[in-house]
């Protein structure tokens, strides 16, 4: 092993040059090596997660993938997920409809809201997973806040229609 001094711009570099003798590359370490673990073969999680997760006909949707903090009810052809909230007077703030042909509809406060883009293009708007159903809530909440005031809005320009058609009914 040879040492070099090498000063260059006043900073002072030291190099140790290493023999590159031959004999050298040969090196035995002293402690053996340990033997590698045994490898334990397991089956595919990904495989059984997707096979659980595909919903394939409108049977499948119970009690079993209820969302938290939303209700459930269970009509001949359409499943209703929604959240009802007490203050000042009770209503359903949000609504996630699913109909025999697993297609969804979604609401927030009575007004229907748009479908996520993820969810219309490459799905063709239906259902086919259970881990599709648990994003709608926070997707709700969004659209929710975002619009809050189109959505007042609509619910009482509906209430003012049925107010003056009952006023003309007597």
């Amino acid at each position: 092993m040879n040492q070099l001094l090498y000063v260059r711009k006043n900073i002072l570099i030291f190099f140790t040059i290493l023999n590159t003798d031959r004999s050298a590359s040969n090196f035995t370490p002293s402690a053996p090596r340990r033997s590698p673990l045994k490898s334990v073969f397991q089956d595919d999680e990904y495989s059984r997660f997707v096979a659980a997760d595909t919903i394939r006909d409108f049977s499948i949707i119970d009690q079993s993938i209820a969302l938290d903090g939303y209700s459930f009810t269970v009509e001949e052809n359409i499943v209703t997920f929604y959240k009802l909230a007490s203050e000042p007077l009770p209503e359903v703030t949000h609504c996630i409809q699913i109909d025999k042909d697993l297609h969804v509809k979604l609401f927030y406060k009575g007004s229907p809201v748009p479908l996520p883009q993820w969810f219309r293009h490459g799905h063709d708007c239906r259902l086919v997973r259970r881990s599709m159903l648990q994003n709608f809530p926070s997707y709700l909440e969004d659209e929710g806040e975002k619009h809050n005031s189109i959505f007042e809005e609509l619910r009482e320009f509906r209430y003012s229609i049925k107010r003056d058609q009952c006023i003309q009914q007597k």
